[in-house]
């Protein structure tokens, strides 16, 4: 995952955060469902997010497998998202 992608996921989750719209992380995401199943997945294992049952289900949807845990890892290493930086940008900022 490039920094552009990475910017456009956090910025997305960051939205969000302030807005949830289950509806745009199903249909009107701005980056590949792939990295959002994976990212939703993340989400529904904090606590920091919120919404947990929510974007568990959204997970379920685009990719239902992606809640094994080690297929969790596997997608999140085969697009590139680095689960710690990502965090970083999250927790300590309140957004994704």
């Amino acid at each position: 995952m490039d920094e552009f992608d990475f910017e456009s996921l956090t910025q997305f989750c960051a939205e969000q955060f302030s807005s949830f719209d289950r509806s745009v992380w199903i249909e009107n995401c701005p980056v590949d469902r792939r990295v959002i199943a994976v990212t939703a997945t993340y989400l529904s294992m904090t606590s920091w997010y919120g919404r947990e049952e929510e974007l568990e289900s959204i997970a379920i949807e685009i990719d239902a497998p992606i809640l094994n845990f080690s297929r969790f890892y596997l997608e999140a290493k085969a697009i590139g998202l680095d689960l710690e930086d990502f965090f970083g940008a999250g927790s300590t900022q309140n957004r994704c």
